[in-house]
């Protein structure tokens, strides 16, 4: 969609995406921290490619993620600063701290057992993407969440703003974790007001199907 208004777009698949990936199923392992870091530096390197291209104004990139790609963007949004106009957080997490305090976090700590949740907790604590979002300043944010979640709802994702850098926008949507239509539009309005280009037209948004919902 944001093709016809002249922007390039680059859609990498994220790591536990990919063909041949085996995901270690014991709790709190290094491939987390691997695959997560790889993540990061594979956008980095998305973001080489695109400022590379002779079809690409470097000083108009912007980048969206979902999810656990809306955590990579946290990351982006500060390590990122110079080379980015704005970021767009889909349901993501944003801050560890306050990851730390929900009962999604507190009941895991006490399956796997507090000892090896602390120690796996501090010893990555550069992995928290509140240190980085903290330093996003000049650096547009839309940061979106939905009602239908567990974990990441609208009472946590207020706790994330004193996390995240002016400027900001925080949207709540009656929405499942995949978010809706509403998000949508807002979305690529927000990106196309940013990269200063033509806003989509409101008929063809409109056909645009939403997100699968994963059971």
């Amino acid at each position: 969609m944001l093709a016809r208004s002249g922007v390039v777009a680059l859609l990498p698949d994220h790591v536990i995406a990919r063909p041949g990936f085996n995901r270690n199923q014991i709790p709190l392992n290094l491939q987390q921290v691997d695959v997560l870091v790889q993540q990061i530096v594979n956008t980095r390197r998305g973001i080489d490619l695109l400022v590379a291209r002779k079809d690409v104004d470097p000083k108009r990139v912007a980048y969206v993620g979902h999810s656990c790609n809306g955590e990579v963007g946290g990351f982006l949004s500060g390590i990122e600063k110079p080379r980015l106009n704005a970021v767009v957080v889909m349901a993501g997490p944003l801050s560890d701290e306050v990851n730390l305090k929900t009962k999604t976090y507190q009941d895991y700590r006490q399956k796997v057992g507090p000892e090896k949740f602390d120690t796996f907790a501090a010893t990555y604590t550069w992995l928290d993407p509140g240190k980085y979002t903290r330093h996003s300043e000049g650096v547009a944010k839309l940061l979106q969440f939905a009602t239908g979640e567990d974990m990441l709802n609208p009472d946590v994702a207020r706790q994330y703003l004193p996390y995240v850098s002016d400027p900001k926008t925080l949207q709540i949507y009656e929405a499942p974790h995949a978010l809706n239509a509403d998000a949508t539009r807002d979305r690529l309005a927000f990106l196309a007001q940013q990269l200063e280009v033509k806003q989509p037209d409101a008929k063809s948004v409109a056909t645009i199907p939403p997100l699968v919902q994963p059971k």
